[in-house]
């Protein structure tokens, strides 16, 4: 499923892919993530139940662990599975302006989400 929120994040960001930023195979890795339009769309709506901060929140851990927490409130709230790529959460925070800061020496972001409003 594409969306075009998502491509146009994707054209803003070149070095975006679906393991977040860079990634080992980079082409087919873009590809990947322009069909991740469904979890991007998970990952917008579960960030706009949550508080923003100011500035990237080192004490929720990297998009790699937050990924992990949709993907959980996904499969509670439908009762089914979905993989959720790194890139797709960063594409969502991206889009919807949340601050960010890559992780040094990986393909991972903190993003700027509230502690307290963290499943």
């Amino acid at each position: 499923m594409t969306n075009p929120e998502l491509d146009a994040i994707m054209l803003e960001y070149p070095d975006l892919t679906a393991q977040g930023f860079g990634g080992d195979d980079f082409a087919s890795e873009r590809q990947v993530l322009a069909g991740s339009g469904e979890a991007f769309e998970a990952c917008c709506r579960w960030l706009s139940a949550r508080k923003h901060t100011e500035h990237p929140n080192r004490k929720i851990g990297r998009s790699s662990r937050i990924k992990h927490m949709i993907e959980r409130s996904y499969q509670r709230a439908t009762g089914q599975n979905l993989y959720i790529p790194e890139g797709a959460l960063i594409a969502a925070a991206l889009m919807m302006g949340l601050p960010y800061l890559k992780a040094r020496g990986r393909t991972s972001a903190y993003l700027g989400i509230s502690s307290r409003s963290i499943d």
